[in-house]
């Protein structure tokens, strides 16, 4: 996969055309935020501060009710730039234009939500991401992972990833395999998306 600093120059330039791209993925982001608050409902869990990794043009902020106290996150100041825009008037938001590693050291045991939309397959490295996120993570915190589900491989699909993997994302990352490696962070829910079955949306708990 590319280095950290590659995809920070390339969705600086992506972040034009991002906020039209990123409405394919609308119904998707909703409905998985609408399945976190049926959770923390059904468990009585408090949802009071959210941390949004790459966090593109924020579309994902008008799903949170206002009173949430919302951390934006995103290493491409074109695409921070997009969602304070778009986003001025949100009560609770903060934005921050960090590096995700640099960001994890520093805010430990601050979050009850952490949401990895559209990330771990466009991460150079997303073993590590994980680690940062379960500190993060409050003890009883969520995760929330949006993304590519499995794609069948087959020569057409293989010679696709070997271009993708070395420009943009991974389609073949085993998020569910990945996941194996962070017992600390346990599967509660996982849903298909409505798009279609090629993305697939988790949510883990921290124990």
């Amino acid at each position: 996969m590319p280095t950290a600093l590659y995809f920070k120059r390339l969705f600086n330039l992506y972040a034009p055309l991002y906020p039209w791209v990123s409405k394919v993925f609308f119904k998707s982001r909703a409905a998985q935020i609408n399945q976190i608050s049926v959770y923390c409902s059904s468990k009585a869990k408090a949802m009071e501060h959210v941390l949004l990794v790459g966090g593109g043009d924020g579309l994902d902020l008008q799903f949170f009710n206002p009173s949430i106290k919302v951390t934006y996150l995103d290493s491409a100041v074109l695409m921070l730039n997009i969602a304070k825009r778009k986003y001025v008037k949100r009560e609770n938001t903060e934005f921050i234009l960090s590096d995700f590693n640099e960001f994890a050291l520093k805010e430990q045991g601050q979050f009850d939500l952490v949401c990895l939309h559209f990330c771990l397959t466009v991460t150079n490295n997303p073993s590590l991401m994980l680690e940062g996120v379960s500190k993060l993570l409050k003890r009883g915190g969520l995760l929330s992972i949006l993304d590519m589900g499995k794609v069948k491989q087959n020569r057409l699909s293989k010679t696709l990833n070997f271009v993708t993997k070395q420009t943009m994302f991974n389609m073949f990352y085993d998020i569910e395999g990945a996941m194996k490696q962070h017992g600390e962070l346990v599967l509660v829910n996982k849903n298909p998306l409505i798009e279609s079955n090629k993305f697939v949306a988790y949510i883990y708990e921290k124990k």
